[in-house]
């Protein structure tokens, strides 16, 4: 039983003292030193002369005034709790394993430290990495909702616009509110502003723009002029028109019903 404790005790101290030579071997590969007596070579000494009381009081005298004249060296005081542990003297060990967790913490922080720099700037320069990822992302995101909208595109119709909502609604005479004697505005999905009567079935008209607010219409049998008068906020009250036995001007009376659609898709002929 006593020896599976020792046994377990020692595979510790391998594993703690392991990680400390590790990052001892680092620090000594970057830095030229002086050759100096060892923490490991001191606490031996310590130990031949008077035991373990001996080692103890060198080390409270050492640590952590003295401390830089005796670097610790892992490797080396691993070997010496191997000495000890092979020998079978248990409370040297136990000792020398306090004193080396002790060390081995401390070279562990300051490691740690000196690391942390160099952490902190990857960090950083991987957040700025991902703010751009992103950023391009959204960029891109854009373009393409951007490519998915219908491009408006001259055609013999006359230039297309993007500024037709203002003109959109139900026109009506100011003393007569019926919805059957009406005219409905609206535009088409590639910016033609088109016109149509809520009476009969003839086929709405598909505008050709003259001006800000003047659009006509014609073809081998009929020709129709509209005008549209703006209000203080450039969107359209009332419109005048060349319609035979209609009357004109007509005002706006509303906005387009669910019935009508946002837009009418492009006009063949």
């Amino acid at each position: 039983m006593i020896k599976s404790i020792q046994l377990y005790f020692f595979i510790g101290l391998l594993l703690i003292t392991g990680t400390c030579t590790s990052l001892q071997s680092q620090a000594n590969n970057s830095n030229d030193r002086d050759v100096q007596t060892t923490m490991a070579d001191e606490l031996k000494a310590a130990i031949n002369q008077g035991g373990v009381a001996a080692a103890k009081k060198r080390f409270a005298e050492i640590y952590p005034a003295q401390k830089s004249k005796y670097p610790f060296d892992a490797s080396a005081f691993m070997q010496l709790i191997t000495e000890y542990v092979n020998s079978g003297n248990m409370e040297v060990v136990q000792v020398l394993a306090e004193i080396n967790a002790t060390l081995s913490q401390e070279m562990i922080q300051t490691q740690l430290a000196a690391a942390q720099p160099q952490m902190s700037a990857l960090m950083a320069q991987h957040e700025q990495a991902l703010a751009l990822a992103n950023l391009q992302q959204q960029q891109l995101i854009e373009q393409m909702e951007q490519g998915e909208k219908p491009q408006l595109k001259p055609t013999s119709k006359g230039s297309l616009r993007s500024d037709l909502d203002r003109f959109i609604g139900l026109y009506g005479a100011p003393n007569n509110s019926s919805a059957h004697r009406q005219l409905w505005v609206s535009k088409s999905c590639e910016g033609q502003l088109v016109v149509g009567a809520t009476w009969g079935d003839a086929a709405p008209w598909w505008m050709q723009a003259d001006a800000d607010a003047v659009f006509t219409y014609s073809d081998h049998f009929f020709s129709l002029a509209i005008r549209f008068t703006l209000d203080d906020n450039n969107q359209a009250s009332e419109l005048t028109h060349d319609l035979a036995n209609f009357t004109s001007p007509l005002i706006r009376t509303g906005p387009l019903t669910a019935d009508y659609p946002s837009c009418l898709e492009p006009h063949r002929r």
